[in-house]
């Protein structure tokens, strides 16, 4: 097994592929995040602003009294997404907790348009989906609409910052792919991005985590209805 697991190191250091890219980085940032102290929240953990989206005021006050026991100190809040984009043209954030279901838009049209520059924020900001649906439709809509993890409700502390650290120490390479979708790189989508690349159709872009906003908001076209 562990000649195996050499084996896959080598050949993905050989790939000079965009795929090939995308597992070098994931692996880089997998690698420095078992190197930080578990016992110790990092700072760049703790420097980060945060932004929590739900309409219910409990739920908000629950995640943001989770985040302050590890020592986070900025966080926002609003009860809708609406209200949300509306602030965000104003206040920039590092990372966002939204809920799935929500009156008006719904955590997954929020990142759906997120992910495709149509808000006022870096398209590539970690977001985390705070859900009670679990189901495989859920889960598969959230997933495409380009959530970096989810957080199931009743929420945890421990659990909350497990996603906190995956999402902001481990963050996977941002890519775009010829099929639409757009967001953190998913395991689910290499085996076909790398038959694509192999064809010679290479299809995945990756993106700068440190691009500026993306500042323009409007109605996207050729969304697709994404019902609840």
């Amino acid at each position: 097994m562990l000649n195996m697991a050499i084996m896959s190191i080598i050949d993905e250091d050989d790939d000079h592929s965009p795929v090939g890219d995308i597992r070098r980085e994931a692996r880089k940032a997998k690698e420095k995040a078992k190197a930080e102290d578990p016992t110790k929240v990092p700072t760049k953990i703790t420097s980060k602003t945060y932004l929590v989206i739900d309409d219910e005021k409990p739920m908000r006050t629950l995640i943001k009294n989770a985040l302050q026991n590890y020592g986070i100190r900025t966080i926002l809040e609003a009860s809708s997404a609406e209200e949300a984009i509306t602030n965000l043209k104003h206040q920039q954030v590092d990372l966002i907790f939204i809920d799935e279901e929500m009156p008006g838009m719904s955590g997954a049209e929020f990142v759906f348009r997120a992910r495709r520059g149509a808000l006022p924020i870096n398209k590539t900001i970690p977001i985390i989906m705070v859900t009670s649906h679990l189901e495989q439709e859920h889960i598969k809509l959230s997933r495409n609409a380009g959530v970096d993890e989810f957080l199931a409700k009743p929420v945890s502390a421990a659990a909350l910052y497990k996603r906190v650290y995956n999402s902001i120490m481990a963050q996977r390479p941002f890519v775009e792919d010829a099929d639409g979708y757009r967001g953190p790189e998913r395991r689910w989508l290499k085996a076909e991005a790398e038959a694509k690349a192999m064809a010679g159709k290479p299809h995945v872009k990756v993106f700068d985590y440190n691009e500026p906003k993306t500042a323009p908001a409007g109605t996207l076209k050729g969304e697709p209805k994404i019902t609840k």
